[in-house]
């Protein structure tokens, strides 16, 4: 390996080390509170299970949520692909599931 080679792979494993920090950071899975349901460019609908919301507190209106599909401590966090990820949401009120 040359030395242009190892200074690329260490600068790749530095950004997906600082990933990684950001993603525990950010995504907290004992504050898990549903799924989403369904989402837009203006509005994101999210299916809150009531053993997770009494867990956390209760969910205030205004509140932020985060929505993502990466597992925080997974040790091989690609950034560069869109399923790694998160979406900032905000509690505006609660909203109507439609039943199928």
């Amino acid at each position: 390996m040359s030395i242009e080679q190892g200074i690329t792979a260490s600068r790749e494993s530095d950004k997906k080390v600082e990933a990684r920090h950001w993603f525990q950071k950010l995504i907290q899975k004992d504050k898990y509170v549903g799924d989403l349901y369904s989402i837009n460019y203006e509005t994101a609908r999210v299916m809150i299970h009531d053993f997770y919301r009494a867990k956390v507190g209760g969910i205030p209106s205004l509140s932020f949520l985060i929505a993502s599909r990466v597992d925080p401590n997974s040790t091989d966090i690609d950034f560069k692909h869109e399923d790694a990820s998160f979406i900032l949401l905000r509690v505006m009120d609660a909203a109507p599931l439609t039943t199928r």
